[in-house]
């Protein structure tokens, strides 16, 4: 199902960004949009297993999600038995994750970018919103 074009989930715009203060407007506007939207708890996350575990459960993984980080980039660049217009991720407290397990978090990161730049080049948006991640740019309006 797609919904109608919202210039803040523009293809052009896919990536990863510092959630805002208050995420709640953007979410309904990616739902108005048709997109796809998802919320991974990472409150009692402190490592690489957790994080996989959390990202599994709330994206709703196939059975045959591999848990490891080949696996989510993989899921995270197909998403076939999730279709839709887009796809928004928010991260609830990313900062938590990023200071229990630095190198896990840097390397979630770089996967949901790689994520992002592979739905950017077939004109789908993904966006992540990282609750706390001062190290990311903010997700403007």
């Amino acid at each position: 199902m797609t919904g109608t074009p919202h210039p803040l989930f523009d293809a052009v715009r896919s990536g990863v960004y510092q959630a805002p203060p208050a995420p709640g407007p953007l979410r309904e506007a990616a739902l108005r949009a048709g997109l796809a939207c998802f919320s991974v708890d990472l409150s009692r996350v402190d490592d690489k297993a957790r994080f996989l575990e959390a990202c599994a459960a709330a994206l709703g993984f196939p059975a045959t999600f591999g848990r490891n980080w080949d696996a989510l980039a993989d899921c995270l660049q197909d998403f076939s038995w999730r279709t839709a217009a887009g796809y928004l991720i928010h991260l609830r407290h990313g900062s938590a994750f990023a200071r229990t397990a630095p190198n896990d978090y840097a390397t979630a990161i770089e996967i949901l970018r790689e994520s992002a730049a592979f739905w950017k080049q077939r004109g789908t948006p993904f966006v992540v919103l990282v609750d706390g991640a001062a190290d990311l740019p903010s997700f403007a309006a």
